[in-house]
């Protein structure tokens, strides 16, 4: 069968994906793409440089498929291909209905935030098939999809909702990881790993906030980010020079697995994931994920205790450091910390103590007469541990 795959944003992720595809098909795939610039015009008119590519070629396709970048209506109108006998398919690595909004985007002042998400809505409509690459990522297109049109005037067309839905399926990536090596440091401290972009929807701020919590109560640690050239990321992790092992990007995908594979934990505080291929990545080089249990990440990390609901509010790494040296705490295993006296009675750390209550055996909670380790603060030693009946083997 033959295929052709188009991409006006031609990325790290997508290309990744769309050449192990072709790598692994048994079907003869054509790859049309553009360079991963200027995104909106890609949007807006990428459609039309890949159809007069394609008119250009000699490849008639049995199947299209289609990134969630492509005008597929556009292309569909230009490309001369008999579309009675050719399938049409739309994968969706993202979505912009459901996609945050920066707060520099000159678009949601110019009141025009919603076509974007509106032109894939008009792809899915003529596609005979829509592809999701998770199920947070077909559900919140649904969801808003079902939003948008309900504020529109009538007649809204908000039957198409259901149209696009029945068609809709999940097929979530594949990976062609390398061969690794275990080249894990036992040595303390631990190496926290930010390999995400470093943008807004990501979340770097809180990111950064937690770090500061570490330092404040001189929790050591060791820190490598890639990804990041920009030199504001670089003023912003400035507090953090001591701890920097890397900053920057890697030199080749061996130096950037190698940096994985010198990392311990991996982060993301993002309020955008609707998969997580950073994480994915991180893992597979043996990384601890500490995620967010929200977006993709519940879905593709099911059943593993990874998420940092254990207190409300923004991220705090302290506890997440507790709740990670707890995991890796042995069968009848007894572990001992000094805590804050606040923590046994402060409505921020309930979801902690359930957990620890929940997994967990006390064995005693020993109240400290002063100050411990230039604290201000009332401490005191709380002391556990894990029982047989629990396995953490799976985390």
């Amino acid at each position: 069968m033959k295929v052709l795959l188009l991409d006006t944003y031609f990325g790290d992720s997508h290309k990744s994906w769309a050449e192990g595809l072709k790598k692994y098909s048994k079907h003869q795939i054509k790859i049309l793409s553009l360079k991963p610039i200027h995104w909106k015009w890609r949007m807006q008119s990428g459609a039309i440089s890949l159809a007069n590519e394609f008119n250009d070629e000699d490849f008639m396709p049995d199947v299209v498929v289609a990134t969630s970048m492509v005008n597929l209506s556009l292309f569909k109108s230009l490309a001369q291909i008999n579309w009675h006998k050719t399938s049409l398919v739309i994968y969706f690595h993202e979505n912009q209905l459901a996609y945050p909004f920066s707060s520099n985007d000159s678009d949601i002042i110019e009141k025009r935030d919603n076509h974007y998400g509106f032109m894939q809505y008009t792809s899915a409509l003529i596609a005979d098939e829509v592809w999701f690459n998770s199920n947070y990522n077909k559900n919140s297109f649904l969801d808003n999809l079902k939003f948008l049109l309900s504020k529109m005037p009538k007649p809204n067309n908000s039957e198409a909702v259901e149209q696009v839905q029945k068609k809709s399926k999940v097929i979530p990536l594949g990976f062609d990881f390398p061969a690794l090596n275990n080249k894990k440091n036992q040595n303390k401290p631990k190496t926290i790993l930010w390999n995400h972009r470093w943008e807004e929807d990501k979340n770097p701020s809180d990111f950064v906030k937690a770090l500061m919590v570490l330092k404040k109560n001189k929790i050591d640690f060791n820190l490598i980010v890639t990804g990041v050239k920009n030199e504001v990321v670089k003023k912003e992790l400035s507090k953090f020079q001591n701890e920097t092992l890397f900053l920057g990007f890697a030199k080749d995908k061996a130096h950037y697995w190698d940096l994985l594979q010198q990392s311990d934990i991996v982060i993301s505080t993002s309020n955008q994931e609707f998969f997580g291929i950073s994480i994915v990545e991180a893992v597979y080089a043996g990384c601890y994920p500490i995620l967010p249990k929200r977006l993709s990440y519940p879905e593709v990390f099911k059943g593993l205790d990874v998420f940092y609901d254990y207190f409300d509010g923004r991220p705090n790494i302290f506890i997440l450091f507790l709740i990670k040296s707890l995991s890796e705490l042995k069968r009848d295993g007894i572990l001992c910390f000094i805590l804050p006296r606040n923590f046994l009675n402060c409505i921020y750390y309930d979801k902690t103590r359930w957990y620890i209550y929940k997994y967990f055996e006390i064995l005693d909670i020993i109240e400290c007469n002063e100050s411990f380790i230039d604290t201000l603060q009332e401490t005191v030693v709380f002391i556990l541990r894990r029982p047989l009946r629990f396995s953490f083997d799976n985390i």
